[in-house]
């Protein structure tokens, strides 16, 4: 039987709001699968990030999350997908409806570090750095659930040659350029706790 009460913390009242702008120490983190999360050089092992959920990367902010958070498992994974919209109650969490997994490991990273990150790709696909000027930017959006108000992705906007906005790049092999240089940004900035920032 579950021990825990679910954490306050994470449940947004109808009269919170979207945050839209973040505070310079506002962190992100970020739980794996993949052990260990450190590399031999004590970074962030290529990996640890799934790149196949790059593109819109689920993470807790901290504050008003908290590191251990990333360890709560819902049984019930719909249950954790439901959208907040401001206005609504929180939904009632019974301590049947999640687990805490003390194996999962985690990554950090500052919210500043990552937000406006920009980098290029080509269009057609080659490894031709002299054609990559194609640009992308990541931008950190709040995207709070039900049950987590702490919920951040990512959100990766596209622009053209000549700076216009476009749409994602339709070639897979272009995309994987892009996530390349996502996970190789993630893997710069990361750290392992809240210390490791002082």
């Amino acid at each position: 039987m579950n021990m825990f009460k679910y954490p306050r913390r994470l449940l947004p009242q109808s009269d919170f709001k979207i945050i839209n702008e973040f505070d310079s120490y506002d962190v992100l983190c970020r739980y794996v699968q993949y052990h260990p999360v450190k590399s031999e050089d004590g970074k962030l092992s290529a990996l640890a990030i799934d790149v196949d959920h790059i593109p819109t990367y689920s993470t807790n902010k901290i504050p008003p999350s908290v590191i251990d958070d990333v360890l709560i498992v819902f049984v019930n994974r719909e249950l954790y997908k439901i959208k907040w919209a401001p206005g609504e109650d929180p939904l009632e969490i019974d301590e049947s409806d999640f687990y805490y997994d003390d194996s999962r490991e985690y990554f950090l990273f500052r919210i500043f570090n990552i937000n406006d990150f920009e980098g290029t790709y080509p269009i057609p696909f080659t490894n031709d750095k002299s054609k990559f000027i194609f640009k992308f930017i990541v931008k950190v959006i709040h995207d709070p659930l039900r049950v987590n108000y702490s919920h951040c992705v990512f959100q990766i906007i596209y622009f053209d040659e000549k700076g216009f906005q476009t749409k994602k790049p339709s070639q897979n092999s272009l995309e994987k350029v892009v996530i390349a240089s996502i996970r190789d940004e993630l893997i710069k900035i990361s750290k392992f706790s809240l210390e490791d920032f002082n």
